[in-house]
This record gives C-alpha cells, sequence and structure tokens, in this order.
C-alpha cells in the first residue's frame, strides 16, 4: 500500500460546507423575514439560503477526491481495480444511508406523530431519490445529494478506464460540465437543482480540478496558489457572484460557471497549503460531516416538537427558532461524532483491506 494520503483541510471545508446546509435548515424562519425592504430583503435571503452553496461545494471535494484517487492508484499500480473501488464506496456510503433510511422511513414514524413518510420506498432504496424530493418527509429528503454522488461513483470509474489518456479525460468531463450547464439554463431552477444533470457540472468541476493538478502541480504550487491569504480572495469573489447574480441576470448566467470555478479553486488552495500539523477543531469535526449532513434534519424535527410541547404558546418567537437550532447543532455533533467512534469507524477500517492508497478512516 502506498502511503497515506489524506488531505486535513478539506476535513475543515467539508465541515463548513455542512454548516451552510444547517445554518439554511435550522436558522432560516428567523432571519427570512427579517425585513419587508426589497433590496435587503433579497440580500438576507443570499446569506440565509445558503444550503445549495453547501452541497455544491460537497459536490466538488467529492469529483476532486475520487479523480485524485483514481489517478494516483492508476500511477501506483498501472491502473484502478474498479470492483474495490465499488467496495469501498459501499462501505463508506451505505451503512450510514441505510441506518438513516430505516429510522427515517420506519421507526421514528411508528414511534412520534409527528414524523412521517409519504415518498418512495424503492426510490430511496436504489439511490434515485433525488427524483422525488418533493413528495419526501424532511427527516430522509436531505439525503438526494448522497443518492447523486451514489450514481455518479457508479458510471465515473467505468468512464475514467474508458478515456485512459488524461487528456480525452479532460474533454470528456469539459463535455459533461457542459452538457450539465446547458441543461441547467433550459430546465426551470426547482427541477434542475435536485436532477443528476443538473448538478453533474460541480461533480465535473472538482474531476477536471484533480486531473489539471496532478498534470501541472508545479504550476498550481508555484503560482496564485501559493500566494498568502489567497483563500480569502477566493471567498470574496464567491460571494460577489452570489450577491450580484440576485440583482444582475448577466452575472446570474457567469455564476452558472464562476461559482463552480470558486469552489474548485478554494478545494486546490487548501490541498496546496495543506502542509501544516496543526489541527483545528474544525478539521477534526469535519471528518463526522456525513453523520451531521444525514442526522441533522430529523434532530431539528425533534427538537422542535419537544419545545412546541414544552413551551407551546411561544413557539412562534423568534428565539425559540434560535435555541432550537443551537440545541439541535449541539446534539447533532455528539450524536455524529458518538455514530462514527462506535459504529462508522469500524466498518470504515474495512476499506484498507480493498486500497492501494490508504486515506483517512
Amino acid at each position: 500500500m502506498e502511503s497515506r494520503l489524506y488531505f486535513r483541510k478539506l476535513d475543515t471545508l467539508r465541515f463548513f460546507a455542512f454548516f451552510l446546509v444547517f445554518w439554511q435548515h435550522a436558522f432560516s424562519d428567523y432571519f427570512i423575514n427579517f425585513t419587508e425592504n426589497p433590496v435587503l430583503k433579497t440580500l438576507v435571503k443570499t446569506f440565509v439560503l445558503t444550503g445549495g452553496v453547501g452541497v455544491h461545494v460537497f459536490f466538488v471535494i467529492s469529483g476532486f477526491l475520487i479523480t485524485f484517487l483514481m489517478i494516483k492508484e492508476e500511477n501506483y499500480r498501472g491502473k484502478i481495480n474498479v470492483k474495490y473501488f465499488y467496495i469501498r464506496r459501499i462501505l463508506r456510503i451505505w451503512p450510514l444511508y441505510y441506518f438513516i433510511v430505516i429510522i427515517g422511513i420506519f421507526l421514528l414514524p411508528i414511534c412520534f406523530e409527528f414524523f412521517h413518510f409519504n415518498g418512495n420506498l424503492p426510490l430511496n432504496l436504489l439511490f434515485l431519490n433525488n427524483f422525488n424530493v418533493y413528495n419526501e418527509a424532511p427527516n430522509v429528503a436531505i439525503a438526494w445529494s448522497v443518492a447523486i454522488e451514489e450514481q455518479f461513483y457508479l458510471f465515473w470509474p467505468l468512464i475514467f478506464i474508458l478515456f485512459r489518456n488524461k487528456n480525452l479525460l479532460l474533454l470528456v468531463s469539459f463535455v459533461l460540465f457542459v452538457f450539465s450547464l446547458i441543461f441547467v439554463v433550459k430546465t426551470p431552477y426547482m427541477y434542475s437543482y435536485y436532477h443528476t444533470f443538473g448538478n453533474i457540472r460541480f461533480l465535473m468541476t472538482g474531476c477536471i480540478g484533480a486531473i489539471l493538478y496532478t498534470k501541472y502541480n508545479s504550476f498550481f504550487s508555484g503560482f496564485f496558489l501559493m500566494k498568502r491569504n489567497m483563500h480569502f480572495l477566493i471567498i470574496l469573489i464567491g460571494l460577489i457572484l452570489l450577491v450580484f447574480s440576485n440583482f444582475y441576470v448577466n452575472v446570474y448566467y457567469i455564476s452558472y460557471i464562476g461559482l463552480p470555478i470558486v469552489y474548485i479553486l478554494l478545494v486546490l488552495f487548501l490541498v496546496n497549503d495543506d502542509k501544516s500539523n496543526k489541527v483545528s477543531v474544525f478539521s477534526k469535526l469535519g471528518k463526522y460531516t456525513y453523520g451531521m449532513y444525514l442526522y441533522h434534519p430529523m434532530i431539528l424535527i425533534l427538537m422542535k416538537a419537544i419545545v412546541e410541547k414544552i413551551f407551546p404558546e411561544s413557539i412562534s418567537q423568534e428565539s425559540n427558532v434560535i435555541i432550537i437550532g443551537l440545541v439541535s447543532l449541539f446534539f447533532t455533533i455528539i450524536i455524529s461524532i458518538l455514530s462514527y467512534n462506535f459504529v462508522e469507524k469500524h466498518i470504515l477500517s474495512l476499506k484498507n483491506k480493498f486500497s492501494f492508497i490508504e486515506t483517512r478512516i
């Protein structure tokens, strides 16, 4: 097995991506009606409805890491083992995913009246639930993005093998990006938002970034990615695109391409800057984000029901939204850490039996 490969700072980015999703789900009710001024209201929505940004960052990270690891394996062995690839993905995704499906679809609706499920069970079991999000109960609807990632994991290694020449693979990735871009432009927003084709552009952005980074590592390392505090400039550009896309249609369309580029530049900066031995609390929390992402909707629903039961007349007060959000975040982190250390970690340790390059468990 080759030496261990682990980008610690990407775990920090993972945590912030999760928090953007949590921030919207937990606190948007408090801030969304903060003002009636149309300009300020639009600005508030930009900084409150952040779940999509978090999910898209997750997609870019996934596309980058999966492609980067496959390139490393190919360089190490001369080829990739597709069977082992699928086994590793199954060990990482399936146990917690199906646990959430079982408790969210079967157990919680039986135990509590405020949990319900009226979605499509086969689609949930087959990782196709992103095509049925509108009918899903909120406790399991969050898994729509996991379904898209699983669909990506299914086809991408096959394309990787088919187009072994990295220039051809780069071309295919770009074609898929353009196809996804056209799909988004031609399709109603809420339909394309959950559709696999609408999100391929973010996954392909990560893939393109991995191919370019491995081909031109010295260029990236010696150019702008080495500039001090460059990530602040990257984030600023992203914020400008997010804010002004709400006011100017030209910026709105530019953001379709600009935001994926911002996300991959941030990923590349953190990968290139991942040389410090210092471990931040956010990096430590980052390895639990898969659990946080899947657990948090159910915890939010449960906390809200508890507050409604204890304080039935004050649930509408904005302060209760904040309390529910903060308490839910605390329990989401605690439960995810316990889930990881007592269950997931033992399953993930099996990945090394099917790995040629060791990664973080």
